[in-house]
């Protein structure tokens, strides 16, 4: 990635690629970003190991192909596998992207997001279905509100949850993201703040932030492994991507502690640019 404008910024980290964890709403990225419209379609692959406080860890991985429609469009499906505890659980997704307006602080963004699958915790089957709608505008060249709106029903945890963001561009190097998420209706008892910096060089981009407030822990994949109810949860994460003629590469390290069970997760991610390889030829 390089230093873009923040309406740019937005789009790449708004809701266009859900990663391992579709409902994950914390601070911590999950995949690699998508790169803006413009650059090609793109294969995107992740793989995930953690450790979790009594349990034997899990992990998780992803494939998937991202199409540029236009140079303002995108639309993108995958298949995700996760694994903790006794748990485990596969779905699908659709996600797509569209973007508009001229100058900097004129640019928007839409994007959407639905997952459908199933999975078992011990003997006990569950559905998984998540659907999102995320809407992001520059008010300034600098600063861009995010607006989200998630419904999440996996197991026996439902609702909607809605999300408020602000994005700063500091001297087109720094950029910051805080976000409030307060649950509606439902079962999820989310209640969560979160903070993220990104520092952009030309190849090499580091990235760390955190997490805090109270949510269910089905809404950051730890169904099965914690009971049900609404946690008390804290965050810490840092990663560093780099990238190449033809591939993006990131390694993201998170702390997760939900009323004492903790897990770790290691993430590498990589996304290839397919149209590298076709100039190539």
């Amino acid at each position: 990635m390089r230093a873009l404008p923040a309406s740019s910024l937005l789009c790449v980290a708004a809701a266009l690629c859900p990663g391992l964890c579709a409902a994950d709403v914390s601070a911590a990225p999950t995949t690699t970003p998508a790169p803006p419209a413009g650059q090609g379609d793109r294969l995107m692959l992740s793989a995930s190991g953690s450790r979790l406080t009594g349990t034997s860890g899990g992990g998780g991985g992803l494939a998937g192909w991202l199409h540029e429609v236009n140079p303002r469009a995108l639309i993108g499906v995958m298949a995700n596998y996760q694994t903790i505890a006794d748990s485990h659980w596969t779905f699908g997704s659709l996600i797509g992207a569209l973007t508009g307006g001229g100058q900097p602080s004129q640019q928007w963004s839409l994007s959407g997001e639905l997952h459908e699958g199933s999975g078992r915790i011990g003997t006990h089957a569950f559905d998984y279905s998540i659907a999102s709608v995320g809407f992001s505008h520059a008010l300034t060249d600098e600063l861009s509100l995010q607006l989200e709106e998630r419904q999440i029903d996996v197991d026996t945890t439902h609702g909607s949850l809605p999300k408020v963001g602000l994005s700063m561009l500091w001297n087109r190097q720094w950029l910051a993201v805080a976000s409030y998420a307060n649950s509606v209706g439902g079962n999820l008892g989310t209640d969560l703040g979160t903070v993220r910096v990104d520092y952009f060089r030309q190849t090499l981009d580091i990235l760390a932030g955190g997490a805090v407030g109270r949510i269910a822990p089905a809404v950051v994949n730890l169904q099965g492994a914690v009971q049900p109810g609404a946690k008390q949860m804290r965050e810490v994460f840092v990663g560093v991507s780099q990238g190449y003629s033809r591939a993006d590469w990131m390694l993201l390290a998170d702390y997760l502690d939900v009323s004492g069970s903790k897990r770790i997760t290691l993430t590498l991610n990589c996304t290839v640019h397919m149209r590298a390889f076709s100039h190539s030829r």
